[in-house]
């Protein structure tokens, strides 16, 4: 009755999972300063049997996203060309961009990442934009997302195996820059018709100057199954209320931790070396 259960699911998944083939849209981020907003929405496209990988950007809000620089980037595939500039794109404005794969291991589908850096009024903003790409055939994946939501400063997902044998899956976040999260990317074994929940530490970096903004975040599963690679993602948008911390960066703040831990440890040794040179000196007084 179980594998029966299975069987359907399955194929439920399946019609599912070739309609999440089709080119939608997806938010990346809203930037807003006192006087302009930018919101960017893409999605990518590309032939089953094509090595081109059609980008398309969109800014429905009333500012300017200068000096943009979109780069892909995937687990498993290399693109030809890194990243791609356009000096302006404004309200309204629309862009395609053409990247190469250049090599990849297994056919099957893959979840890839467009980030996008640009300046709005002089400050520096990204966004990031989900999609799922197939290499030969579309193939769906039969590890389906179940709930996914945003609380408490994390993301948290969990993955459904519809198969009836376990699979081996790497999972690991599609994100703004401007989003730290920790413990991506990450693997795990799903038993046979089991789950497995993922929670990844979210912390937003908003740039000084920028009075709200809200930013796309995607979790991605893919694994390899009989020589073919299988992918599917979810994506939320992570809210501007969100826990934040302004005019800062992950290697910022490292570097102050570090910064602070050496400062402790410096001193913590020159207490010793006093407390040392104290007692030598004492024990030659009483000689």
């Amino acid at each position: 009755m179980k594998a029966h259960a299975l069987a359907l699911a399955a194929l439920l998944a399946a019609a599912m999972a070739l309609l999440a083939f089709a080119p939608q849209p997806s938010a990346g981020a809203q930037a807003q300063t006192v006087s302009s907003t930018v919101t960017l929405s893409g999605y990518c496209s590309k032939a089953p049997y094509n090595s081109t990988v059609d980008f398309h950007l969109l800014n429905s809000g009333n500012g300017t996203a200068s000096t943009l620089s979109i780069e892909p980037f995937a687990e498993g595939i290399s693109f030809q060309k890194q990243n791609q500039s356009l000096a302006l794109l404004g309200p309204g404005g629309n862009v395609s961009m053409e990247f190469n794969i250049s090599s990849y291991k297994y056919p099957g589908s893959y979840a890839v990442g467009f980030v996008a850096w640009y300046s709005q009024q002089g400050l520096s903003v990204s966004a990031s934009f989900p999609c799922i790409i197939s290499i030969g055939s579309p193939l769906p994946s039969l590890v389906q997302l179940g709930p996914f939501n945003y609380s408490r400063g994390g993301m948290h997902a969990q993955f459904y195996n519809l198969q009836a044998q376990p699979v081996n899956v790497t999972v690991f976040t599609i994100t703004s820059p401007n989003i730290y999260v920790r413990g991506s990317p990450t693997s795990a074994v799903i038993p046979a018709g089991g789950e497995h929940n993922w929670t990844f530490n979210v912390t937003v970096y908003q740039p000084a100057g920028i009075t709200a903004a809200s930013y796309s975040a995607a979790v991605a599963l893919q694994y390899i199954s009989s020589g073919v690679s299988h992918a599917t993602f979810g994506s939320l948008v992570i809210p501007a209320g969100s826990k934040r911390v302004s005019q800062g960066s992950p290697i910022v703040d490292y570097a102050l931790y570090a910064a602070i831990v050496v400062i402790v440890v410096l001193i913590a040794a020159s207490v010793v070396l006093r407390r040392r040179s104290r007692a030598v000196k004492n024990a030659v007084d009483r000689r």
